[in-house]
């Protein structure tokens, strides 16, 4: 009778070792997946960038009305200024201020688009 025991718990243990052993490579593998999926994913995600000194503080809202300022101030520099030299001047001008018309228009803690 000790013998049948013995047999049935050597049995009984040898398939809850065979399970833990299945179990065990399971959760090694998962792990393995969840890492390799971590380092795929991880140059997708948004790296920590320094802000930008102008632009990047911009809403595109803010970004969009400084642009359609600009452009609109070259369109009546192109139409008003009647030579080449003087135009060009005035666009580098207009160029020049665009970052002082953002800031005094969109201070931080002024309009926000």
């Amino acid at each position: 009778m000790s013998k049948e025991r013995a047999k049935r718990r050597a049995e009984r243990e040898a398939i809850a070792a065979a399970a833990a052993a299945r179990r065990s490579r399971l959760v090694a593998r998962r792990a393995r997946v969840r890492s390799l999926r971590r380092s795929l994913a991880k140059p997708l995600a948004p790296l920590k960038r320094r802000r930008a000194w102008l632009v990047g503080r911009r809403s595109p809202g803010q970004r969009l009305v400084v642009g359609v300022a600009a452009v609109a101030l070259g369109f009546v520099i192109w139409y008003v200024v009647p030579n080449w030299p003087v135009r060009i001047a005035f666009w580098l001008l207009t160029l020049l201020l665009l970052p002082v018309f953002a800031v005094l228009t969109f201070d931080r803690k002024g309009m926000k688009l």
